[in-house]
């Protein structure tokens, strides 16, 4: 479960309970402009053109707060990224999973408003976008 003091998971309606922000976001797919990549290697997933974007206001918790909640471990203890992976048989290429990293410093900075979403445009999120 990693570098923190309580492993746990978390259900929404207690994860709504903690600290909330809302922040309007500009995001850009990775998948842009993959049409045009697939011209020089084919790759897995949807053939976009170049105009995947959009600008939502998230709604949830911020991150440092889940890990402060969580208790997560010092520096020194060799809590330096914090993983995301998602379930098993996510995606149908290699393992069937797919994750990401960020750096502690990151996660934990205030002023950096990376968060767990559970609202987008005030409503709840749907399965597509993660819940």
């Amino acid at each position: 479960w990693g570098r923190v003091k309580k492993p746990m998971k978390l259900t929404m309606a207690e994860l709504v309970t903690l600290p909330k922000i809302s922040v309007p976001v500009t995001l850009n797919c990775a998948g842009n402009r993959r049409k045009e990549q697939n011209l020089i290697q084919k790759g897995i997933g949807f053939h976009w053109g170049c105009a995947a974007a959009s600008t939502v206001v998230w709604t949830g918790v911020p991150l440092h707060e889940v890990l402060k909640h969580v208790g997560i471990r010092p520096v020194d203890a060799g809590a330096l990224w914090i993983n995301f992976a998602s379930p098993k048989g996510e995606v149908s290429a290699g393992d069937g999973t797919y994750g990401a990293s960020h750096a502690r410093q990151v996660c934990m900075n205030p002023t950096r408003p990376c968060m767990l979403a559970f609202m987008m445009n005030g409503e709840l999120l749907h399965p597509d976008h993660g819940y």
